[in-house]
């Protein structure tokens, strides 16, 4: 389906020899399917067509299908792990049929993860994860541990140690509203525009998450946002490649870089491009196309 429409349907292209090709539906079984959608991201591994995310009418979504090739099934894929999956965002559907935009998505077939380049708010577990640095072992046994804390203090009777901690959450919940208004709209938009990279072990079905923390402002510009205006990723070396969609955005600025993300290090980098054009001929002196300016 897509970008305005919605679908759930399975087609199969057949490239001939010949140049020309053949295009039949695939006709599924069984009791699950997945929601109809638009703009997801599918690839084949083996024997099995996989689907993740995408959005319908109403939200973006994150789940991840997987359809079997020879018995022609759908199962959903549920994830493991304290870490969920990127933040599903509710839509307003407009008469004038306005969807999300796809996000960019790439499997590594070599790594065996799916690999996701998000904008957006993070979940309270996400957030706290990026504090470890990546440290997983280490997060797991802090959340466990206060969990447990959480479920004695539900035990036990309130001591007035309790409540002093009650009060000490309910000051820092106010010294958070304050920062949040201080920040005012425009941090709250720089903080949705923050790049993070999603990574989903098709092994251990768990999700990891990466952000570039502590690093020096030359580095932070080298971090593309949703300014860029292109959802599409590129596998080169060991890079994945993001070029500027400037065309879409009314600005030519963004097509003079390429976003590099190494993998699986996931440190970005950023590259001047230098294009090689040609001559317009008469026929073409009437064309704007983005790349004859």
């Amino acid at each position: 389906g897509g970008p305005y429409t919605y679908h759930n349907d399975v087609w199969k292209f057949t490239f001939l020899k010949s140049g020309s090709f053949e295009v039949a539906e695939v006709q599924t079984y069984g009791e699950q399917e997945p929601q109809e959608r638009a703009q997801s991201h599918a690839w084949i591994k083996a024997d099995a067509l996989y689907v993740y995310g995408g959005s319908h009418a109403h939200s973006t979504l994150n789940d991840l299908w997987c359809l079997d090739l020879n018995s022609k099934q759908w199962t959903q894929i549920c994830y493991d792990g304290i870490l969920d999956a990127p933040k599903t965002v509710a839509l307003s559907p407009r008469n004038f049929r306005v969807t999300a935009p796809r996000t960019p998505c790439y499997y590594d077939a070599e790594a065996e993860q799916l690999i996701v380049i998000y904008y957006g708010e993070l979940t309270d577990i996400q957030r706290e994860y990026i504090k470890y640095r990546g440290n997983l072992k280490q997060f797991t046994k802090q959340m466990m541990n206060a969990l447990q804390e959480r479920e004695k203090a539900k035990t036990t009777k309130q001591t007035p140690s309790s409540n002093k901690t009650d009060e000490e959450e309910e000051n820092v919940e106010q010294k958070n509203k304050m920062m949040m208004r201080k920040k005012g709209v425009i941090g709250l938009m720089k903080n949705k525009a923050q790049c993070t990279i999603f990574t989903l072990d098709m092994k251990e079905k768990m999700w990891d998450v990466k952000r570039n923390k502590n690093v020096t402002l030359a580095e932070q510009q080298q971090v593309p946002n949703t300014l860029i205006g292109t959802t599409r990723l590129m596998r080169v070396g060991k890079f994945l490649v993001q070029m500027g969609g400037g065309y879409n955005n009314g600005n030519i600025n963004y097509m003079k870089h390429l976003y590099m993300l190494k993998i699986p290090c996931s440190i970005w980098n950023v590259e001047r491009l230098i294009w090689i054009g040609h001559l317009k001929t008469n026929a073409e002196k009437g064309n704007t196309s983005v790349f004859n300016q």
